[in-house]
């Protein structure tokens, strides 16, 4: 989404404001929100200081550009995912609502699908801001979207939470002589990665399926360098 859609307290829901209504939502049970894609323009710096303090995951498009491959450890955490066409660029999606020049590249919102399907955890993937009339170039590109979430659905490989951790290869890096030890996990079946944060053991139950968090073989080399990653870290000051 090129927008976090937070809206005010006071404000009815709408497809541009609702975000504020769940994360003051009592009781609270939203442990983590991410924002792939979004574009500075239409985010005040004030939002995005507030998805920081609340250590929520939030991607510039810029930053996804760069390295899309990032984008795969955040959806294998997701339960849900909403995927807003106003975040693929008007030439490659001509009939974009917002009429966006800057955004995904079509190839990209088709990766992202794939990634979403791929995660054994997500349980629902929608696509909103479908124009209700569309040219068959943009049908064409919102068809291939769902065609590819559907091919990573076919292609689940039963990993965690499904897979016994037990059964994966288990790396323990120590950072910082000895301060912190990072337990990494990597998967057989996929080659992903996992990597273990501590919580308090009076919350452990609540959050106990965040115990493993999906992670990259970055995280891994970034660890290897004495360095903590920034996802264990987030995660960390999360749960604490």
């Amino acid at each position: 989404d090129p927008r976090f859609d937070i809206g005010e307290a006071e404000d009815e829901v709408s497809a541009n404001k609702y975000l504020q209504k769940i994360i003051l939502h009592q009781p609270n049970i939203l442990f983590n929100f991410s924002n792939l894609a979004y574009q500075s323009h239409h985010v005040p710096t004030s939002e995005v200081n507030l998805m920081k303090k609340m250590y929520f995951d939030v991607y510039r498009l810029g930053e996804l550009q760069h390295n899309l491959e990032q984008v795969e450890p955040v959806v294998r955490s997701a339960d849900l995912l909403s995927f807003d066409l106003s975040a693929v660029r008007s030439s490659d999606l001509p009939d974009n609502l917002l009429q966006e020049p800057n955004g995904l590249y079509g190839e990209q919102a088709c990766a992202i699908a794939r990634y979403s399907g791929l995660s054994d955890k997500l349980s629902s993937f929608g696509v909103f801001n479908v124009p209700l009339e569309a040219s068959d170039r943009s049908n064409k590109l919102i068809a291939q979207i769902l065609w590819y979430f559907l091919l990573g659905v076919n292609n689940r490989k039963g990993d965690y939470p499904f897979a016994d951790k037990d059964t994966y290869t288990k790396y323990t890096v120590s950072i910082e002589d000895g301060t912190y030890d990072i337990v990494f996990y990597k998967s057989h079946l996929s080659d992903r990665w996992w990597m273990e944060v501590p919580y308090p053991s009076k919350r452990g139950s609540k959050y106990q399926r965040h115990f493993m968090v999906p992670c990259h073989y970055e995280d891994y080399q970034t660890a290897c360098k004495d360095e903590i990653p920034d996802r264990w870290w987030q995660t960390f000051q999360k749960l604490g």
